[in-house]
């Protein structure tokens, strides 16, 4: 890809159908660990289509163009659509209902990339009902207002699954670490695998430690079910996301943390069971697995 982050829509929905305005939260820098280049005046608009591989291609002329067109479901300015000096005096952030649903950027401003975490408000971005944005293209501009396409994704849903999780504790454990580790066999982007460190605490006299654990994003199923496999087998062959024409060929396989059960592993195996000459019962003594609530949390984004 040519950009690296999210962008994040929230809209809260009434029972009785009403919307909010959304809420966009946008954190996109250039990809590379280490790259601090900062662009700013990208435009951005919603299109019509879903991209697909042509998000990635290096050819400027063919990126994006599954996307289509902006989006304009209610036909804004459909008696003279050619006159863009009328559109621009109708359509600006004091009346944003007179500009197409997808010019974003009319509406609340360019984005940058590669500077801080940008928030918006919206009245006019609708994700619910009839008409929706769901299942469209974000088409990110080149900077300083460029008519170029420089960067493009699908708007799909977000997801958040919580989950608690035991690990053996290793010799200088640090959840950091092994968020990294877990990240790097998976192929995921730090916001969509986290934890939530204010109920991390340590389990039989500090031989293991429980996290509560954040899968989101549109495949958060998929990574709750990957890494699930990934710590019960210690393998992962494929990464859970991956880039379009992009193979990360130095990419880790195994991971090395295993998890832990409700027994302390420090303790000696405590089930017994004999028979005596004398007549007496025999006795048998067992541990009874703790059943690990999974709590799903979907939120509409």
């Amino acid at each position: 890809g040519f950009a690296y982050g999210y962008i994040r829509m929230t809209q809260l929905i009434g029972n009785d159908g009403s919307q909010s305005d959304t809420i966009i939260e946008v954190k996109l820098r250039y990809p590379g660990k280490h790259d601090r280049n900062m662009t700013s005046n990208h435009n951005w608009n919603i299109w019509v289509n879903p991209v697909g591989v042509d998000a990635t291609v290096k050819q400027v002329e063919t990126r994006c163009v599954a996307a289509g067109y902006v989006w304009n479901p209610y036909y804004t300015q459909l008696a003279d659509p050619l006159n863009q000096d009328l559109y621009r005096q109708e359509c600006g952030p004091d009346n944003p209902l007179r500009c197409y649903v997808g010019d974003v950027s009319t509406r609340i401003g360019p984005i940058n990339i590669g500077g801080r975490r940008m928030v918006f408000t919206d009245s006019n971005f609708p994700l619910e009902g009839t008409v929706s944005a769901l299942g469209r293209s974000i088409v990110i501009f080149g900077p300083d207002f460029s008519g170029s396409r420089f960067a493009c994704a699908k708007i799909e849903p977000d997801h958040d699954i919580v989950k608690y999780v035991n690990l053996k504790k290793p010799p200088r454990f640090v959840v950091a670490q092994f968020l990294e580790d877990v990240r790097a066999v998976m192929g995921l982007p730090e916001w969509m695998l986290a934890i939530d460190s204010r109920s991390t605490k340590t389990l039989h006299n500090d031989a293991c430690i429980q996290m509560i654990i954040h899968f989101k994003g549109p495949s958060a199923h998929q990574i709750e079910q990957d890494f699930s496999r990934l710590l019960a087998s210690g393998r992962l062959d494929q990464p859970t996301v991956s880039i379009p024409g992009y193979v990360n060929a130095k990419r880790k396989k195994t991971l090395s943390y295993r998890t832990c059960g409700v027994r302390d592993p420090n303790d000696k195996d405590n089930r017994k069971g004999f028979f005596s000459g004398s007549g007496s019962n025999s006795t048998l003594k067992y541990s009874l697995g703790m059943l690990l609530s999974v709590l799903f949390c979907n939120r509409l984004l």
